[in-house]
């Protein structure tokens, strides 16, 4: 009987929140220097990651919540996040091809959807820096081990 060469895909995780990108990959924040993404891509995430802030500071005084007037619009704006989100999920799946499945976090309903293209990467340059780290971490694991 011969061993699978199978490999279940590589977990990339985007969720807004307050570091310094909304994607992790390998234990740490990934710049957008280092993925690789479309420009377009790395434009809407980061914008999309800008929101978390407008909505934070809009319920949020750093202390308590604030009491709002507008909850209707804000809990839209929330779900309109929300939705951007899944939707940038499906992208960065799209680009990094079938390698990766996309681990989208929303924080607000503490729900974890997965997106993973079966298609090959539309962003081979994407892909490839994504494979490089975790290469890179791959060869700290062995290390670790070997201690």
């Amino acid at each position: 009987m011969s061993k699978s060469t199978h490999q279940p895909p590589l977990v990339v995780r985007l969720h807004s929140e307050y570091f310094s990108s909304a994607i992790w990959f390998v234990a740490s924040d990934i710049d957008f220097e280092t993925a690789s993404l479309s420009p377009e891509l790395e434009r809407d995430i980061e914008a999309w990651n800008d929101l978390i802030y407008e909505h934070n500071d809009a319920v949020w005084d750093g202390k308590s919540p604030r009491p709002s007037r507008d909850a209707a619009v804000l809990a839209a704006r929330e779900a309109a996040r929300i939705a951007t989100g899944i939707t940038l999920a499906k992208r960065l799946a799209t680009e990094l091809g079938a390698h990766f499945t996309i681990q989208f976090d929303d924080a607000k309903t503490e729900r974890e959807r997965w997106h993973h293209s079966p298609a090959p990467a539309s962003n081979p340059a994407a892909e490839a820096a994504f494979l490089a780290l975790e290469a890179e971490e791959e060869a700290i694991r062995r290390r670790a081990r070997r201690l």
